[in-house]
């Protein structure tokens, strides 16, 4: 029996409650979320519910061998928030610049912020039930690069360390990785001692943030 975490529970949260539990019949299923009106009407389908920040309470919960996958529905950079969280206490994290060269070799690139970036294979909304065909979209038909390999080239020769976190398809439209790849996040980063790319990604959509782990006076 399959267990995730999902969240958010909000429009797209509540999508992959009904995808997942669609397809994963039997599954166990937490949402977690501040709002607690959305979580009520989750309660009355009687899917487990917890009302926090979703970050703060992943960071506080989180085990290697717990949950099955992390399903994030929230509109942060969960892998980079929760990082900053874990961190805290041992490292001082310093965001920096995403570097020209990666920002233009990216796909529709959308800066938010200076270390910050989006990018996207679409330049359109996609279908909520895209399979993510492994070498095509579905939309368009043309081949593309999985953004996870192209962000793979880019670690030759750049100053930066390129950190992945692959997210997976879970159901159409409903992407996850599982607890052990985020952990592993946090070790590369921690053993890090130059600037840092870190970036969730599936195929065609990811987002990336630049920064430094600066450990603090005291902490060995």
């Amino acid at each position: 029996m399959k267990e995730f975490w999902i969240l958010g529970a909000g429009r797209f949260g509540k999508k992959a409650v009904r995808d997942l539990t669609g397809r994963y019949p039997g599954c166990r299923i937490l949402v977690v979320d501040q709002d607690r009106a959305s979580l009520e009407a989750l309660k009355a389908h009687r899917i487990r519910v917890a009302e926090a920040d979703a970050v703060s309470w992943l960071a506080d919960n989180l085990r290697p061998d717990r949950p099955d996958w992390i399903v994030p529905m929230v509109p942060v950079h969960v892998a980079y928030e929760w990082l900053k969280i874990k961190v805290l206490k041992s490292h001082e994290l310093i965001p920096a610049a995403v570097p020209p060269d990666v920002f233009h070799k990216m796909p529709h690139p959308m800066p938010s912020g200076d270390d910050c970036l989006f990018m996207s294979h679409a330049d359109f909304i996609c279908p909520d039930n895209c399979p993510e065909p492994r070498n095509h979209c579905t939309v368009t038909g043309k081949p593309r690069t999985a953004l996870f390999d192209l962000l793979q080239t880019l670690a030759a020769g750049n100053s930066y360390q390129c950190i992945v976190l692959r997210s997976r398809q879970l159901a159409p439209g409903v992407g996850g990785f599982r607890p052990v790849s985020l952990l592993n996040v946090m070790e590369k980063a921690i053993a890090s001692d130059g600037p840092i790319l870190l970036s969730t990604v599936c195929r065609c959509h990811g987002v990336m943030h630049a920064f430094y782990l600066r450990k603090r006076l005291g902490k060995s």
